[in-house]
């Protein structure tokens, strides 16, 4: 009975110290030179397992290869439109197992499709009358082909261009917004089965309720009392049910919990600070099942990460992090594999700032990692030891770069790496396939 006692307290404990674990990101390395972009895409382009990123710069799209340790290559540009691109987003149109990237611009709806080693083929361009600026996708008429979604200021218009096998886009279906329509995204806000999309329109944002043929059916306005920009979905507070998440007046951040309807409550509005906050990505970046959300925070290089909770509501001031000068456009993805959401930012040098996570959860210790390989003490000053429930083979340790800094064969399922010589900072062990890391104080 002791026993069981005793395993129960140290399960306790366990939890404990996962909840009390400090969010932690590596510092940001900055890569090549990315694009111009309001919005960027984490999208595995290449089929290799890990997240790349899509962007555009004028009138090109640029994809930034990423590799097992979260390191980016490139930018590579493919196509040339005849304007510049205004915003993009990412799908597989013609159904081959290869994501492609729809984009639009001044005069056109253009697709262009993907291959099995990342590269994309020339675009498709479907001529339209006036600019669009916010484009998105999702299978609007369940006929299983991704279809478009697109907005234009010109006449407050939303228009529906649906998919076929091919990626060949239909006529567009069009509908009227309300006054000068600024982000858009898809979601099944009602649970009916069917995409409906959130539009934000300059104080307001609205959702349109759609149906089995792809036909908006309904639409309801939410006033903000100020200027809305950037929007993200996501399920905030665990109900199964999309929420939104806005920027409004550049500085404050407005959360609208959804229900089964497709109805939104009553925004709960958080000052975030007086400085221009710009982008909005969602993900759990601590780990402990609540939707988290980082924006990039314009004047100050910085991001800023709100911590979720299982009401939606969130935790202010945010948690700040460096990234690069003036970052701009944020997206989230597990870049590196290691099961934490990672970030990236573009700064105004047009480098990719990317920041792997490293918040530790308590849970190396406590029966995570698949193969049983545990680190500690963790933190460290001199000595660390490794352990495993088999041999561990050969230990590589990389640093925050992604540079190797040791790498060592051990026949035991045990060893002491002194790492003294060591620079402080987050490190990486490679060991039996799988990715633990360790700060070295």
């Amino acid at each position: 009975m002791k026993k069981i006692f005793l395993a129960f307290f140290v399960m306790l404990l366990a939890g404990a110290q996962i909840q009390a674990q400090t969010l932690c990101f590596n510092p940001a390395a900055l890569y090549g030179d990315s694009a111009t972009s309001k919005t960027w895409y984490p999208t595995d382009f290449n089929g290799d397992g890990y997240p790349d990123i899509a962007t555009f710069r004028n009138s090109k799209v640029a994809i930034l290869f990423s590799s097992a340790m979260g390191i980016f290559s490139g930018p590579t540009y493919y196509g040339t439109l005849s304007n510049w691109i205004n915003s993009m987003c990412t799908a597989d149109f013609n159904s081959d197992g290869h994501p492609d990237v729809a984009v639009c611009g001044a005069n056109n709806i253009s697709i262009s499709l993907g291959s099995a080693t990342g590269s994309l083929t020339p675009f498709a361009a479907y001529t339209v009358t006036s600019a669009y600026e916010a484009v998105c996708s999702a299978d609007f008429n369940n006929d299983g082909h991704a279809d478009v979604a697109a907005t234009r200021w010109s006449d407050s218009t939303l228009s529906i261009f649906f998919g076929s096998a091919t990626g060949a886009l239909s006529p567009a279906v069009n509908y009227n917004t309300g006054w000068v329509p600024m982000d858009i995204k898809a979601a099944d806000f009602n649970s009916d089965g069917h995409q409906d999309l959130a539009i934000t329109s300059y104080s307001t944002v609205s959702v349109f309720l759609g149906s089995a043929t792809g036909a908006i059916i309904s639409r309801t306005t939410y006033s903000l009392g100020g200027m809305v920009g950037f929007s993200c979905i996501s399920d905030f507070n665990n109900d199964g049910h999309p929420d939104v998440a806005l920027l409004k007046n550049a500085y404050d951040l407005s959360i609208l919990i959804g229900s089964s309807t497709g109805a939104l409550a009553a925004p709960l509005t958080y000052t975030l600070g007086t400085t221009t906050r710009m982008s909005l990505s969602a993900a759990d970046f601590n780990n402990d099942g609540y939707m988290d959300l980082v924006t990039a925070t314009l004047y100050n290089n910085v991001v800023s990460v709100m911590l979720g909770s299982a009401t939606g509501s969130f935790v202010t001031p945010p948690i700040q992090f460096g990234a690069g000068i003036c970052p701009y456009p944020v997206c989230s993805a597990d870049f590196n594999n290691d099961g934490r959401p990672d970030i990236a930012a573009e700064d105004t040098t047009y480098k990719v700032a990317v920041l792997l996570n490293c918040t530790t959860t308590g849970i190396e210790q406590f029966n995570a990692n698949k193969n049983k390989v545990s680190i500690h003490p963790n933190p460290a000053s001199s000595q660390i030891n490794i352990q495993a429930e088999a041999e561990l083979g050969t230990i590589t340790v990389y640093n925050a770069l992604g540079q190797v800094v040791e790498v060592l064969q051990v026949k035991n399922t045990q060893t002491q790496l002194n790492i003294s010589a060591y620079a402080s900072g987050i490190y990486t062990v490679l060991a039996q396939g799988a990715y633990t890391k360790f700060i070295k104080e």
